[in-house]
């Protein structure tokens, strides 16, 4: 558990911390190996930042060279535009530096002669991770944050004031992210608990949380990976500054944690532990979104609310090898109903996800916005549920049909060899519950 202004967990211990955690059954060692080859991944992802963003911006410079000279004329500046772009990328690996620095493994430095191999989907949820800084910790993220953690902030306000500051109700939110709408919880008064299991997300909430003071603002350029779609090319070197809160100032009696670990295999064995669950772009994260249903059902004690907001573009559609159930919104909105819920608000909000304000191309998502309140527990047993990925990532596949990836990343499967599944093409480590 991370603990704002309380305790720092190292996040190469995370892992082993979720694994302790009440499961039906404990990991095989594989699932382990595969776990920790994972966070090798993610850890180089962030040390080849710079390789990977100078290597594009290279082939950029090549595509300008190759321009006849003729024509080069109509191009202006085009060598100022490249050196702009490197000092940004400069400016955003030093900031990726300081993410990563305190998780290199012992045997591991950062500065080696020999460039990480990453993939293209790690590189691309690398960059995505950067526009989720915007998102979630940037003034230029706050209208986007308030019409997506907005009504959920305000429905919980309603439902579920605090009567009594020591002894506040406990509100989890499940793919946490960078940890924004726990914050916003916990700086409410509430006790919040933000639960994520991509490391992407996890190294970049750390370092707001536990090691941002606020004195010196971080400067990134979230938006020098593309060149489309853009109105002008300052639009695209422009820096944004995060964070947009002071985090020293935090008060010491602020009760907030993180926890590392997908969702059914930390909270399936926790009954009755919190008063509300607050889940924003998350549902359709899941294989099999029933199974989440029921577990929020088993955790959320008689009389607690869960608020959702989100679409339904499920993660694993389309992707081979992925078990993948994909409901209707009117499905699922009966399935609740019928798994001990009463709903009490059923709307659509539209909003946007890591949204470029400048850029040509916006995507706008109607989502589903619904308070349901748990008026009976329904039965349940972890033999209910089907084995689940230990390394999925709660980035995936946002980008279908050209749409921007949600999260972390844009990759249509998971990193690491799958040692149970040999259906899996680029799966993962599974784990049995």
């Amino acid at each position: 558990t991370l603990q704002n202004g309380k305790s720092r967990t190292p996040m190469s211990d995370l892992f082993a911390e979720a694994q302790a955690l009440p499961t039906a059954e404990p990991p095989r060692q594989e699932d382990v190996d595969e776990e920790e080859r994972y966070f090798i991944d993610v850890i180089n992802a962030f040390r080849s930042y710079l390789y990977d963003s100078l290597r594009l911006i290279g082939e950029w410079e090549c595509n300008y060279a190759d321009v006849p000279a003729q024509l080069q004329k109509f191009i202006p500046n085009a060598s100022n535009k490249i050196e702009r772009l490197k000092q940004a990328a400069i400016a955003n690996a030093k900031f990726l530096t300081q993410v990563v620095i305190p998780h290199l493994p012992p045997d591991m430095r950062l500065e080696t002669k020999f460039i990480p191999n990453t993939s293209d989907s790690n590189q691309e949820k690398m960059r995505s991770t950067i526009r989720q800084f915007v998102r979630e910790w940037s003034e230029e993220g706050a209208e986007e944050r308030e019409t997506s953690f907005g009504p959920i902030l305000h429905e919980v306000c309603e439902n579920l004031p605090i009567e009594d500051p020591s002894d506040a109700p406990r509100v989890l939110v499940p793919g946490a992210g960078l940890g924004r709408l726990a914050f916003e919880f916990a700086r409410k008064g509430y006790r919040a608990q933000g639960n994520e299991f991509t490391y992407f997300m996890l190294l970049g909430s750390n370092h707001i949380l536990n090691r941002v003071t606020g004195s010196e603002p971080i400067t990134i350029y979230p938006f020098i990976h593309s060149q489309c779609n853009a109105s002008a090319f300052d639009d695209i070197v422009r820096p944004i500054t995060i964070p947009d809160v002071h985090m020293a100032g935090t008060p010491q009696h602020w009760d907030m944690s993180m926890v590392a670990g997908e969702f059914i295999n930390v909270y399936s064995d926790m009954p009755e532990q919190f008063d509300c669950i607050a889940t924003c772009f998350f549902l359709d994260t899941a294989h099999n979104v029933i199974e989440y249903i029921h577990v929020i059902n088993r955790i959320l004690k008689p009389g607690g609310i869960w608020v959702n907001l989100g679409p339904l573009l499920y993660h694993y559609a389309d992707m081979p090898g992925e078990h993948s159930i994909e409901l209707s919104y009117d499905e699922i909105r009966t399935i609740i109903t019928q798994c001990g819920f009463a709903l009490e608000r059923d709307e659509r909000v539209q909003t946007r996800y890591t949204d470029n304000p400048r850029s040509m191309l916006h995507f706008t998502y109607d989502c589903a916005f619904f308070t349901a309140r748990k008026q009976e527990t329904i039965p349940f047993s972890p033999a209910m549920l089907r084995s689940h990925c230990a390394r999925t990532c709660c980035a995936q596949a946002h980008d279908q049909q050209s749409e921007p990836s949600r999260c972390g990343g844009e990759e249509k499967s998971c990193s690491g060899q799958c040692a149970s599944c040999p259906c899996a093409q680029g799966g993962c480590a599974r784990q049995e519950e």
